[in-house]
């Protein structure tokens, strides 16, 4: 029976070139496709079942694959589960599951996923924590799985992705706090590997650069995205010799913990302190203003379910030009007085 590695070998190119080609890869030159497809007929290659499923989506099941962790689970969830909605909302239109794939925090992640890929109960994949080398995307690229990730990899020009614009809310949080006097500027980023920290201290460096502002690395913080870790840091920050006088939070989780660190310090947010925070809704509760940049989290997973539906075959017809690579913007929230 002829397989794929019969049809690489036929044309001198990789059995992972012909497995792309064969799924509809959205980055295979055109002429390898027109190659591979005429080799297969000439050969007489009939996939698998397993790969029929896969290419005309008959397990009718999409895999989202999260990684959790005890300290990071709750906040996380805020974040995800509103994602979710948003990709079941495209998932519903063709009637597809959507199974979460949670990852444990003491799993290896692409061992993790190689498991889900050898079981091929999913048609195609969303990956979340994305990191910059992230080597869960070679392995879905050699398989021929369709997937989208929720934030980019140092992989970016070769797969498809959608991530929140980090570098324009960094420049953009450092370049209002500048404008209103501030040149001790703080910012707290995730502590880890995680690509979308390393974006956004790259946007807030670049920033202060631009600025003339000299990088300080004693001004940024490493944290635990939750309340407890955010104190501690801002504690460990109005210790400097040279406090910060604006403060960038990365995540909207953050914040609880740092109003209640400066209202130890007989510090007050916005006033004493000039805060700018990413927020999902849960800043709005928050009683000082704050400069808030906002994304629309229900949005971003239509996006993704219609971006990654695009990429299976027996789907890709209904969302012909789709993007597969996407950046997306914020909606800056303006505080309504910083001087209360």
């Amino acid at each position: 029976m002829v397989g794929i590695r019969d049809i690489a070998a036929h044309l001198n190119v990789s059995v992972a070139s012909v497995s792309r080609a064969l799924n509809n890869h959205p980055y295979v030159n055109e002429e390898l496709r027109r190659r591979v497809v005429e080799s297969a007929k000439l050969l007489g290659y009939q996939p698998k079942q397993s790969g029929r499923s896969l290419r005309q989506g008959v397990s009718k099941t999409v895999g989202f694959m999260i990684e959790t962790h005890p300290k990071l689970t709750s906040n996380i969830d805020l974040f995800l589960m509103s994602i979710f909605d948003g990709v079941q909302t495209v998932m519903r239109r063709h009637a597809l599951s959507l199974v979460v794939l949670p990852c444990s925090g003491d799993e290896d992640p692409v061992e993790y996923l190689r498991g889900v890929v050898e079981r091929r109960f999913v048609d195609a994949l969303i990956l979340s924590a994305t990191r910059p080398n992230d080597k869960r995307v070679a392995l879905l690229t050699k398989e021929g799985m369709p997937f989208i990730t929720l934030g980019r990899t140092g992989f970016r020009d070769k797969q498809p992705w959608i991530d929140l614009d980090f570098e324009s809310f960094a420049e953009q949080s450092v370049d209002r706090l500048y404008r209103s006097g501030n040149r001790r500027i703080a910012i707290m980023v995730p502590a880890g590997p995680l690509n979308f920290g390393q974006i956004t201290l790259v946007g807030y460096q670049r920033a202060l650069e631009k600025r003339g502002i000299a990088f300080d690395p004693a001004l940024v913080a490493h944290v635990v995205l939750d309340e407890a870790s955010a104190a501690s840091a801002c504690n460990t920050l109005l210790m400097n010799a040279d406090p910060p006088t604006g403060i960038i939070l990365i995540n909207e989780a953050l914040a609880s913990g740092v109003y209640t660190c400066l209202r130890q310090s007989n510090l007050e947010p916005g006033r004493d302190v000039e805060i700018v925070s990413l927020e999902d809704g849960r800043l709005r509760s928050l009683p000082s203003p704050l400069t808030r940049f906002r994304f629309a989290t229900h949005d971003i997973g239509i996006a993704l379910g219609e971006s990654l539906l695009s990429l299976v075959p027996a789907f890709a017809h209904y969302y012909a030009g789709t993007e597969f690579q996407r950046l997306w913007q914020f909606e800056v929230v303006e505080p309504t007085d910083l001087n209360t």
